[in-house]
């Protein structure tokens, strides 16, 4: 979980999840809980959240991936 990793990872998520098949692949190999999990460890990041909440935002335009997001307390979170 070290911290120059989950920002680069967040934002690595989030530039790849602006396509649409992208969003699916991602949800599918665990991609939404990893964004949560670095939210939660670094919650005083200002860059972990940052890029954690875009690559939430872009992953929740597709229907199921919004289900997922909120099923697993993102919603909770982005509004810590």
């Amino acid at each position: 979980s070290d911290l120059e990793v989950q920002r680069t990872g967040c934002g690595a998520l989030w530039c790849l999840a602006v396509n649409d098949e992208n969003k699916i692949t991602i949800a599918t190999l665990g991609g939404i809980e990893d964004v949560l999990k670095a939210l939660r460890t670094h919650p005083s990041d200002l860059e972990v959240q940052r890029t954690g909440c875009g690559a939430l935002w872009c992953l929740a335009v597709n229907d199921e991936n919004k289900i997922t997001i909120a099923t697993l307390g993102g919603i909770e979170d982005v509004l810590k």
